[in-house]
């Protein structure tokens, strides 16, 4: 597959992006292992350090898993719940500490959602499970 992003993009950036087009048009459905490293950089022309950087940076994006030794596995998007939010309410996102990430069953690369409720309890969420809704009115 040519890859059609910004050609002054890092090579292992462009890779990134087509097998992410690739991962979403459903060319490898989730619970699929993509090809080894030495097949897609011989079908994208790029060396072995290319392919695994690129696989680092969809690992980070939450779209494979990946173990040393294993060809990469997409990542089944789950279904998101939305919560509802009040005027007072206010969302954070970042990262989660190791622990967090442990005991959410957070994938890396996956943020968490803060929600500081405007009476005061904070409730933290996955960011891949889970979206805010109302709220918003400014």
């Amino acid at each position: 597959m040519a890859m059609d992003v910004d050609a002054n993009a890092p090579v292992y950036v462009r890779v990134a992006a087509a097998l992410r087009r690739e991962i979403l048009a459903g060319v490898y459905p989730a619970g699929t292992s993509l090809p080894p490293e030495d097949g897609i950089g011989r079908a994208h022309g790029v060396g072995r350090m290319s392919v695994r950087r690129a696989m680092d940076v969809l690992r980070h994006e939450g779209l494979v898993i990946t173990e040393r030794g294993r060809p990469a596995l997409v990542r089944a998007q789950p279904d998101r719940v939305f919560l509802d939010l009040d005027d007072a309410d206010v969302v954070v996102a970042r990262m989660p500490t190791r622990e967090q990430a442990q005991h959410l069953r957070v994938p890396v690369g996956v943020p968490l959602l803060e929600v500081h409720r405007g009476n005061g309890p904070v409730e933290t969420y996955p960011a891949d499970r889970y979206g805010v809704r109302g709220g918003l009115r400014r």
